[in-house]
């Protein structure tokens, strides 16, 4: 059965994947981390308690800045020939992760889910980038500590 929307995804480019916001910023703080600014988080990988930060004074950085994430995240080509309509191939993905000491990441998670093969592709290339090029870690009174990152990817047919 030949779906119209399916000739339409199929004869624009690929879809753009960008970056739509970073929820998480730093600022310098002149006091002691607050219960806002901490979290503790089970580590699935060591089985223990982790002391994690949303608000640090130096935030995790990736080389080439944080956008270039999204070079590694690919559209789910699969959906294009499936969607009933362009809804289903347009929208936001919320992913969270934390950076740790050395500039890896764990504990990845949606916080904010788009469909199963939109958040699949997300978790993917953000473990792929990492792969490829570690985070700087991000600082606390000096010294390198688990950060909690949360940013929202965009998908879009164009």
């Amino acid at each position: 059965m030949n779906n119209p929307l399916n000739k339409f995804a199929k004869s624009v480019a690929l879809a753009i994947i960008t970056l739509a916001a970073i929820c998480t910023t730093g600022y310098t703080q002149d006091k002691e981390p607050t219960d806002s600014t901490m979290l503790l988080i089970q580590n699935p990988e060591t089985n223990t308690i982790d002391t994690v930060y949303t608000i640090v004074d130096e935030m995790p950085e990736y080389p080439g800045g944080i956008r270039e994430i999204n070079n590694y995240i690919r559209y789910p080509e699969e959906l294009l020939s499936s969607a009933e309509s362009i809804e289903e191939l347009e929208g936001v993905v919320i992913v969270q992760f934390v950076v740790n000491e050395k500039g890896g990441i764990g504990n990845i998670s949606i916080a904010q889910s788009l469909r199963p093969e939109f958040d699949s592709a997300v978790i993917n290339g953000v473990k792929r980038g990492v792969l490829k090029k570690k985070f700087k870690p991000g600082k606390l009174n000096g010294r390198p500590v688990k950060v909690r990152i949360t940013m929202g990817i965009n998908f879009r047919v164009h």
